[in-house]
């Protein structure tokens, strides 16, 4: 299943914004890092868009999604957050695409 097919994505996106400057759209930004889940299986990761950080909420399923989502966004950080969406995910032990 590609990461766009999932429920919740496209993430949602939160960060500061300096006065003048245009807050990312959808797929917009490149992936910076991104943060061991969270108790409610939410993903969290970096990314940024015009010069600004942002980061980016996504609540996976399962305890097992997210996991798996935390480590293919950590191979597959410089790509865009569209390209992120064209990303596999399965059972099978994730790598770089």
């Amino acid at each position: 299943m590609l990461i766009k097919e999932l429920p919740h994505w496209p993430p949602i996106v939160g960060g500061a914004i300096a006065s003048g400057s245009r807050f990312p759209g959808v797929g917009e930004g490149v992936l910076n890092g991104v943060y061991p889940p969270g108790d409610n299986h939410q993903v969290t990761f970096s990314f940024t868009f015009e010069g600004h950080e942002y980061r980016g909420h996504f609540y996976a399923e399962s305890a097992e999604l997210a996991e798996k989502i935390t480590e293919l966004l950590g191979l597959n950080v410089g790509k865009t957050v569209m390209e992120l969406g064209e990303l596999k995910v399965d059972a099978a032990r994730p790598s770089a695409q």
